[in-house]
């Protein structure tokens, strides 16, 4: 009798220590789908599987349910079936209670935790995410056309502007946007430098005194303040914030050519200004030039 005993209690010791090690497993697995998702919140479900059985006909059916950085159980019975085929609930409407690994009794994980069950959850989030990776690329896909059809109007723009302006300042331009791609670094530097000339053209061109120091935020300071605003004084207070933006603007061009142009050199292991930013800066740029330019001709009509 004692030795029965004995087994008993080694076997259900055995059986106690292994239902720990599966819920541990358990939450590494949610600890690593919650790391590698991290800022997603993609859910994924498994097939579902008899839970319990009550009778012959009834039983407590689920799955395994991952969801905002949590593995779940999502879980229903054949009273609820019958409950919403009375009511005319669709397959497909029926809700399910669901559950955290942490609250689920060990027998029902024993039946959802296996092998295959574990590869199609991830194989469903896998699915998803390049569900969500084709939508994203058909997106920037068609936001690259539309933004590309306005940096060409831009530059279109930009160029008519400085052929009435000065023809010299073209060849600035033109290659602070042609190094967007190439040289991102270089093209910022660039930029910056075509706006700083544009504002020193506007200050000789109306006559007034350059600033003692020559750099972006004096330089627009100067020349914003030598265009004034409108002559119509209902527009003034609009204006006023408009003006405020393109200095605003030009400040941070000036700022970027700093940080992640080439003109003061760059630190070991500094970060590198990338395509995107310096096609940014440039179509900034672009804008602000058109609009000093604009500005300071109709000032000088």
């Amino acid at each position: 009798m004692s030795a029965s005993l004995d087994r008993l209690r080694h076997k259900a010791g055995e059986l106690k220590s292994k239902r720990s090690t599966l819920v541990s497993n358990l939450f590494e697995l949610e600890k690593s789908l919650s790391e590698i998702l991290d800022g997603f919140d993609i859910p994924a479900y498994t097939k579902d599987v008899t839970l319990e059985m009550h009778a012959p006909d009834e039983r407590t059916y689920g799955h395994l349910y991952f969801s905002d950085g949590a593995l779940k159980v999502a879980y229903r019975c054949t009273d609820e079936d019958y409950h919403d085929a009375m009511q005319g609930i669709r397959a497909d409407e029926q809700s399910y209670s669901v559950l955290h690994i942490s609250t689920v009794q060990a027998k029902w994980l024993e039946k959802l935790a296996f092998a295959e069950n574990i590869i199609s959850l991830t194989a469903d989030l896998e699915q998803r995410l390049d569900e969500l990776t084709g939508l994203t690329d058909a997106s920037i896909e068609e936001l690259t056309k539309i933004f590309g059809a306005q940096t060409a109007q831009i530059q279109e723009d930009t160029l008519d502007v400085l052929k009435s302006f000065d023809k010299e300042l073209i060849k600035g331009w033109t290659v602070a946007h042609a190094l967007i791609s190439s040289e991102p670094a270089e093209s910022i530097t660039r930029s910056s430098s075509y706006i700083e000339s544009i504002c020193k053209h506007i200050l000789i061109g109306m006559k007034a005194p350059l600033p003692n120091k020559q750099e972006m935020s004096s330089l627009i300071n100067e020349c914003v303040k030598a265009l004034g605003l409108s002559e119509d004084a209902d527009a003034n207070e609009d204006l006023r914030a408009l003006v405020g933006s393109i200095k605003g603007v030009c400040q941070s061009i000036g700022t970027m050519r700093s940080h992640f142009g080439i003109a003061h050199g760059a630190a070991p292991h500094a970060y590198k200004a990338t395509e995107h930013e310096a096609r940014l800066i440039n179509t900034c740029a672009a804008a602000a030039s058109v609009f000093l330019i604009k500005r300071y001709q109709n000032k000088q009509q």
